[in-house]
């Protein structure tokens, strides 16, 4: 990948599903660092060390399911009573609510939808703004709760 970057092919290097551990090995022969890691970021699944160490190595926090949908039978931060409060405060759906926690926290977040409507649903998560306060009740919903668990993901090729 460096030398893509030497050649001038990109611009930059990412990573995806990397740990503190990881990164720790990456930085300490890599060349030319990775600008962002992709991994699992949403108020259930906040990885609060993990964002600490991206942070402090200037590495952007890309957060794939950052609404916290996953599989049926989970239980995501759509249905807690401040998110619910949230948004009835700010006057947005509880995916605008936690889309902007996700961008206040500096993340890219990336949800993925099928419908026109959530797109432009979910482009409404910027134009309000969490106060610090807020942010901080809603990331007392962590309780490290993935939906893409590493644990497990291809867990049945092995089995």
């Amino acid at each position: 990948m460096e030398a893509l970057v030497d050649k001038g092919l990109v611009r930059s290097i990412g990573v995806s599903n990397f740990n503190v551990q990881l990164l720790w090995d990456m930085l300490s022969y890599a060349r030319i660092l990775p600008v962002c890691n992709e991994v699992e970021l949403h108020p259930k699944c906040a990885q609060p060390k993990l964002v600490k160490f991206l942070e402090q190595n200037n590495i952007v926090p890309i957060a794939y399911c950052p609404l916290g949908r996953g599989a049926e039978g989970s239980v995501s931060a759509f249905d807690s009573p401040v998110v619910k409060s949230l948004a009835e405060k700010h006057g947005k759906t509880a995916a605008q609510i936690i889309l902007n926690w996700g961008l206040q926290k500096n993340f890219i977040v990336i949800p993925k939808s099928n419908s026109s409507t959530r797109l432009e649903e979910n482009m409404g998560a910027t134009s309000f703004t969490l106060t610090p306060e807020e942010v901080e009740e809603i990331s007392k919903l962590d309780e490290g709760a993935r939906f893409c668990d590493p644990q497990w993901i291809g867990s049945s090729l092995f089995a």
